[in-house]
């Protein structure tokens, strides 16, 4: 079981829905079927592009405000050939989209070793290193001091870590902490471990391979505990010897929980969790928030898209497709199976050297409150709080909420 095999993403907060029409004339009607007869006002144009004229209008619905591009093509044949460059025909849709491929393309979910991009770390730190991982960190122990046992944060137990940004900026914020990052990739383990060893503080990480259907409790504890040693802050004492008592928080974040397709994998994975947190533990999941399910824009497969600079290089940007028209979406098992593409481009928007532009097909399970307060309850948990962002400042139904935070504690 590979829940890599796809990446795990995070939209930056002001997300842009491509919606791709034929005329001017179909702009108008497009943005109010986006946004479902909500408010709608046009707050600019892109201009001309090569795929046609590009607008730009404001949706906003039950106290969400998106920012929508509504995108005229000429409509001509399209064929399933692959293009090259920054811009690919689609299936036999009349459309273009920006996305590039290569002819390797896949349209069926991948191992995590051959995913073009979870399988290429330096690419997937590109395009979703964005966050503010400190700030995060500084959020989970807030949540931990006010839903867990109080006191800063001592341990995180990282699942589907990726390169382990969440484990890293713990142990360097928090110098009693330490963490536990667990992947299954292989490239991601070890470029986690580089950047372990290249932090001042790794000696308090460990970076275990590792399924979240299957973890394997008695080896996470016992990396836990080898790195604790190093800190003598917080192992519990039995018979004369120091043991791991478990951990104040154990995070799936980025999305990663949404790769848990079959309800027995998730209570599997939560069952594992429930017993590697301490009494007072908690579990802090990002899932997709719900208004993505309920406006109708998973049911009507549309995408967003977003575009940033690679670091200080202003010379480089990334350029990320996160669903596109057409994707199938499952009604009765809320399984999405997204078009993710993604291109690194130059000034000229040409493909920077380098750097070969992919697309693969993401497999996403669209979990709702409910559904995960019954996981909960399954697995010995009980859900505490929930927000709609990283922040504690922003709860679930606020209009800056970007995706939903559930924490989770032990129901003892």
């Amino acid at each position: 079981k590979h829940h890599h095999s796809v990446p795990r993403l995070r939209r930056p907060r002001h997300r842009r829905v491509m919606l791709l029409v034929r005329s001017m004339s179909q702009l108008a009607s497009t943005a109010t079927r986006a946004g479902r007869g909500c408010g709608i006002r046009t707050v600019g144009s892109l201009g001309n592009t090569q795929q046609g004229v590009v607008s730009t209008v404001r949706v906003k619905c039950a106290g969400r405000e998106r920012r929508v591009s509504c995108q005229a093509v000429s409509p001509r044949p399209v064929s399933t050939t692959t293009c090259r460059g920054n811009a690919t025909a689609t299936g036999s849709r009349n459309a273009v989209t920006f996305s590039a491929v290569t002819d390797t393309t896949s349209k069926h979910p991948q191992s995590s070793s051959s995913s073009p991009i979870y399988g290429d770390p330096t690419l997937y730190e590109m395009a979703f290193g964005f966050r503010d991982f400190d700030a995060e960190v500084s959020f989970l122990s807030r949540v931990c001091e006010k839903h867990g046992g109080g006191g800063a944060l001592t341990s995180i137990l990282e699942i589907g870590a990726g390169p382990a940004w969440h484990s890293i900026a713990s142990v360097a914020k928090f110098p009693d902490c330490i963490a536990v990052a667990v992947d299954n990739a292989p490239a991601m383990i070890a470029r986690a471990k580089e950047r372990a060893s290249e932090s001042t503080c790794g000696e308090r990480v460990a970076v275990v391979e590792g399924d979240m259907t299957n973890l394997d409790i008695e080896s996470i504890k016992a990396e836990a505990q080898a790195r604790s040693l190093v800190t003598q802050n917080f192992c519990d004492s039995t018979e004369g010897k120091p043991f791991f008592s478990g951990f104040d928080c154990a995070t799936i974040l980025l999305g990663t929980a949404a790769h848990l397709i079959r309800a027995d994998d998730a209570i599997s994975c939560f069952k594992s969790v429930a017993q590697l947190l301490k009494t007072d533990g908690v579990l802090v999941l990002e899932l997709e928030h719900p208004f993505d399910l309920f406006d109708g824009q998973l049911l009507d497969a549309q995408g967003d898209a977003w575009d940033r600079e690679v670091g200080d290089d202003k010379n480089t940007k990334v350029l990320v497709e996160w669903g596109r028209e057409g994707d199938h979406f499952d009604v009765e098992t809320h399984v999405v199976e997204r078009t993710v593409g993604i291109n690194v481009v130059d000034e000229k928007g040409s493909p920077k050297n380098g750097f070969v532009p992919v697309e693969e097909t993401v497999r996403c399970k669209i979990w709702t409150a409910p559904e995960i307060t019954l996981l909960g309850k399954l697995s010995s948990m009980k859900v505490v709080a929930t927000f709609g962002d990283m922040a504690t400042e922003i709860p679930l139904c606020h209009e800056d909420a970007h995706n939903m935070i559930v924490v989770l504690k032990r129901d003892e």
